[in-house]
């Protein structure tokens, strides 16, 4: 197949997704803030919006080399307070996102069913970001759509430098995106198609990246003490802060109490990595149908990463939702199929597509305790209405595999 002639980064303003989907994207990423804010904003009082302010607390000025400082940079920056700036930084990732989004969209091939289809989609990605308000995720996942857009376009170069950028927001910018560029590269021998110095150069780039952030906690930066400090001294002070700084500075020993919380706290472990696997399935579904070439890099884009996360993680509707946006990724490039003009086989993605939004949509008739750490809210409340367990927060977790956790927040360097 051939490179798309269109360059990506050609004007969209007059297009349909610029003029339609990108609103109504922004309108579906800010509709549960809305609705907390004509409540009173008694969101400010649940530990969701704290944990996820208290997560982007840390920024490059004051805390020195940290991991994930360049949400909370751009925080700080802003001069608001933490709560106000985090939602801020939410608003300004969904718009991120959605343009990145958007100008994707203008190479679908196909009819305007399909396109319609994959913007259906790309609106469910957003709705399930915007229950999780606050998080990193919707920057990341912008980084790796304009990565995407850069590997098309046959710029090694530029596509490594948004990945780096996606890094220093979240490392699942690596994560995803390490898999979704080889993906991309392999696609038609693309790799083939771009200037060996770029690539090469691209490449040693991410080498010597990914070797200086393995190394970060040597670089000067705050201790931790001096870190709590700080983030309490900018939100209202709960727990949920707590355990944010907590994940946050732990390093390895974090990683140990996820693992820890998955295997021999959580009863639902093994249902939340079917239920991962099955929503990644329905969305390559609603995405490729059967086309092999999607499902065959299904198994590199998006499976690769999420099992990893799944060994290590706890937040599996993350994951999974990533996970499927990498397909929408792959999936929205590849020429059409000869079935996307049958109308009965443009039913059959339809109905996928609007089964992936009640599967992982947040707000399932069957309610979960925390639906982020469920791939499927719908799925999980269901086994719980049939007498299955629930699955229980943070707090049993770190009683029973790290019971002395606030140690942590109080470590002073020597």
């Amino acid at each position: 197949m051939k490179t798309d002639p269109r360059p990506l980064d050609a004007t969209w303003a007059g297009s349909w997704p610029a003029t339609f989907l990108f609103p109504a994207l922004m309108v579906a990423s800010a509709h549960f803030l809305v609705g907390e804010a004509r409540a009173g904003w008694h969101v400010i009082e649940r530990w969701t919006l704290l944990y996820q302010a208290a997560t982007i607390g840390f920024n490059y000025f004051e805390f020195g080399f940290v991991r994930r400082g360049l949400a909370g940079t751009i925080v700080y920056l802003s001069g608001l307070p933490q709560l106000a700036g985090t939602v801020c930084f939410h608003l300004l990732s969904a718009a991120f996102v959605s343009a990145a989004g958007c100008r994707y969209l203008e190479r679908v091939p196909g009819g305007r069913d399909r396109k319609l289809i994959f913007a259906f989609l790309l609106l469910s990605f957003v709705l399930f970001w915007a229950h999780d308000a606050g998080r990193t995720d919707m920057a990341v996942a912008g980084c790796l759509a304009m990565s995407a857009i850069q590997i098309l376009d046959l710029k090694p170069l530029r596509a490594a430098l948004w990945l780096i950028i996606g890094l220093a927001v979240h490392e699942a910018s690596f994560i995803f995106g390490l898999p979704l560029a080889l993906g991309l590269l392999l696609s038609d021998r693309r790799y083939a198609q771009m200037p060996p110095k770029q690539l090469g150069t691209a490449i040693a780039l991410l080498l010597a990246v990914t070797a200086v952030y393995l190394q970060i906690d040597k670089l000067p930066h705050v201790d931790n003490a001096t870190a709590t400090a700080i983030i309490r001294s900018r939100l209202p002070r709960h727990e949920v802060v707590d355990w944010a700084i907590y994940f946050a500075t732990s390093g390895f020993r974090g990683v140990r109490t996820s693992i820890c919380q998955s295997w021999e706290v959580n009863p639902n472990y093994l249902l939340h990595g079917v239920s991962g696997l099955a929503v990644i399935a329905v969305g390559t579904f609603a995405m490729g149908g059967t086309d092999v070439r999607v499902w065959k890099r299904t198994l590199l884009i998006s499976l690769t990463p999420f099992l990893f996360l799944y060994a290590l993680a706890n937040d599996m509707a993350r994951w999974s939702t990533l996970s499927c946006f990498c397909v929408w990724l792959v999936a929205v490039c590849q020429p059409a199929r000869e079935t996307w003009s049958n109308e009965r086989h443009l039913a059959v993605h339809l109905m996928a597509a609007v089964a992936f939004l009640l599967l992982t949509y947040p707000k399932s008739p069957f309610p979960v305790l925390i639906p982020i750490y469920s791939p499927s809210p719908l799925i999980e409340g269901y086994s719980i209405r049939r007498g299955g367990p629930i699955t229980p927060s943070v707090i049993p977790a770190l009683e029973h595999c790290d019971p002395n956790w606030r140690e942590v927040l109080n470590f002073r360097r020597p």
